[in-house]
């Protein structure tokens, strides 16, 4: 009886480890969601890869994630039955689950950054255009 309860023990503190680790990649891919969807776009380049980003984080990534997070609640309610999770480990838990609602939000300023930068973009040509054209008439006088 003693080394089946070894081998539970050691099975059991296996999955453990896997199902932290996996949370922190989880963590991680939603913070670099969020750090790259809330850089601001210095050039027309960066806006485009921008957009090229948040539109495939919105289209693959999240539901990857949501999935991962599925994956990683079943997990959290086998686990709960059988292992006594501390203070950072609660939290770490309750920060995976919790992502997903805090995404969208980062999104919506993700639309305002863009939608900013547009603006300035259009501005900035419109200026360049304004110039453009008073030099090509001081030419033709």
């Amino acid at each position: 009886m003693h080394i089946s309860n070894k081998m539970v023990s050691q099975l059991l503190d296996a999955l453990v480890k896997q199902h932290i680790e996996n949370n922190n990649d989880i963590i991680a891919e939603f913070e670099n969601i969020k750090t790259t969807a809330l850089k601001q776009p210095e050039d027309t380049q960066e806006m485009i890869d921008l957009i090229g980003f948040t539109t495939k984080a919105t289209t693959e990534t999240i539901p990857k994630l949501q999935k991962d997070i599925s994956e990683a609640a079943k997990r959290l309610h086998f686990l709960l039955d059988h292992y006594i999770f501390n203070e950072e480990e609660i939290d770490l838990n309750r920060t995976t689950l919790n992502w997903p609602s805090k995404i969208a939000p980062i999104f919506e300023e993700n639309d305002e950054i863009v939608a900013e930068a547009k603006k300035q973009g259009e501005t900035h040509l419109g200026d360049r255009r304004e110039k453009v054209m008073l030099d090509l008439t001081k030419l033709m006088t």
